[in-house]
């Protein structure tokens, strides 16, 4: 709709403020991985140990140069997290490590002191978001976008996303 573009770059910026539950993109829709044995299927993912990456290392191939190497990092518990980073510094590979879609080759991946290989990879997937670089608006009410992150979403939550979003300003100028 006419008068939207101008203000996209907001909603853009501010999607990364939006709580999981109303993220733009859900991994738990992916399939789990079989892991060969019994894996631990997290009900109260995460305790208050957050995520740690322990001198961790991932390479494609082994004649590539390591994209992540000997990462180390705490994250917190409940709390948002960002990674910003340039084109190819690892950022898609770190979520990768995250969901277990790869395995670190060298150094370990902790959940609450737990290697991260013990948890289900869909439980695991279940209780996280991603919001994508890319602003993705789809055919549909703003409403209807903001519900891509939570179907069952009431419309005081959808309310409450748009003004956390800071998009309420604009949302309300629009053409019916």
């Amino acid at each position: 709709p006419p008068g939207v573009a101008p203000h996209l770059h907001r909603v853009d910026e501010a999607t990364a403020c939006l709580p999981s539950d109303l993220a733009s993109a859900r991994l738990n829709d992916r399939k789990g991985g079989d892991t060969g044995r019994e894996a631990v299927q997290a009900p109260n993912f995460l305790g208050d140990g957050g995520i740690q990456f322990v001198g961790v290392s991932f390479s494609y191939s082994p004649e590539l140069e390591p994209v992540i190497r000997r990462m180390s990092c705490h994250i917190p518990a409940r709390r948002f997290t960002c990674l910003v980073g340039e084109s190819g510094s690892g950022k898609s590979t770190a979520l990768g490590l995250l969901t277990r879609e790869i395995q670190e080759q060298r150094g370990k991946v902790l959940v609450d002191g737990q290697r991260l290989s013990e948890f289900d990879p869909a439980a695991i997937r279940s209780r996280m978001a991603v919001v994508q670089q890319q602003l993705m608006i789809m055919d549909g009410t703003v409403a209807e976008n903001i519900r891509l992150g939570k179907e069952d979403a009431s419309d005081e939550e959808v309310r409450r996303a748009g003004e956390l979003a800071e998009c309420d300003a604009f949302v309300e100028a629009l053409p019916e």
